[in-house]
């Protein structure tokens, strides 16, 4: 809705499924939409942190030699706390 795009979903009943079994099953997809979306979002943030958290695990052990022990273990505390 924020985008202005218009998205439509047709459910044809083509495996016997009766009309009060499609309408239950568009009455689910909109009454938990928001949920999945929150899912949705939640695996993304996951799947990313995931992601980082490697990047910067490669990159200290690749450029340990040019960083100060600090910033090494402030970096593993944040990851730690990730």
């Amino acid at each position: 809705m924020r985008r202005g795009v218009e998205q439509t979903i047709d459910v044809k009943a083509q495996y016997g499924l009766t009309n009060e079994e499609v309408e239950k099953m568009l009455l689910d997809f909109v009454t938990h939409a928001n949920e999945d979306m929150q899912a949705r979002s939640l695996v993304d943030a996951r799947t990313e942190v995931g992601q980082l958290i490697g990047t910067t695990n490669n990159f200290l052990i690749k450029n340990k030699s040019f960083l100060k022990e600090e910033e090494i273990t402030t970096t593993i505390k944040a990851i730690t706390s990730l």
